[in-house]
């Protein structure tokens, strides 16, 4: 035993087991990584919308009773939309995040061609769970900070993802991938260094 440790405490092997299992990062610091990648993600998806001419679309899918809540039905609603803009020549772009107040429902913000009528009723067809909401977003920045904030982050379905995004191109994936490195090794990399 080295002379500068006193009272060393033994922990057996199934003791470190139970406490790595225990040890998931809190929600706060989930939410504070998500609103980074938030950040990043949507600012790809702004410099990518300018050379696409796409425009924003805020909207909120809403649960009528949580106990219908599934895993796949937001991939079922998002694939319903990436293959009508692939048939049109576009690459979908979007990104969700999903909340607990009252009622379980997502934020998004989708991309789509000017031109493109996306109504109420094309909602409610493709959400059948709940309720829809729909607007043209004024403003990309103030609709991120509404959809990235803290509250109602806590009492999430059990296994929920918080957040997901998707439709970026190659230089907006590593600008995303670059955003999740500890701050040690960014001030470390050079600036064009590829993740």
């Amino acid at each position: 035993m080295h002379p500068s440790i006193k009272n060393p405490v033994e922990h057996s092997p199934s003791e470190l087991v139970n406490k790595n299992a225990t040890s998931h990062p809190s929600t706060r610091r989930r939410v504070r990584r998500s609103q980074n990648k938030l950040r990043i993600v949507m600012q790809e998806q702004c410099r990518i919308a300018r050379v696409q001419g796409t425009r924003a679309f805020a909207i909120t899918l809403t649960y009528a009773d949580n106990s219908h809540f599934a895993h796949d039905q937001i991939s079922t609603f998002i694939n319903y939309f990436r293959k009508k803009l692939r048939s049109m020549g576009y690459k979908f772009q979007y990104v969700w995040t999903l909340e607990k107040a009252t009622a379980v429902h997502y934020h998004m913000t989708m991309w789509l061609p000017r031109g493109f009528r996306l109504t109420h009723k094309d909602l409610e067809s493709r959400w059948p769970w709940g309720s829809t909401w729909i607007a043209a977003c004024k403003s990309v920045r103030a609709w991120v900070r509404y959809i990235s904030k803290r509250e109602d982050k806590d009492n999430l379905p059990t296994g929920a993802r918080m957040f997901s995004h998707g439709g970026l191109d190659h230089e907006g994936e590593e600008a995303v991938r670059r955003a999740e490195f500890p701050h040690w090794l960014k001030s470390k990399l050079p600036a064009d260094a590829v993740p």
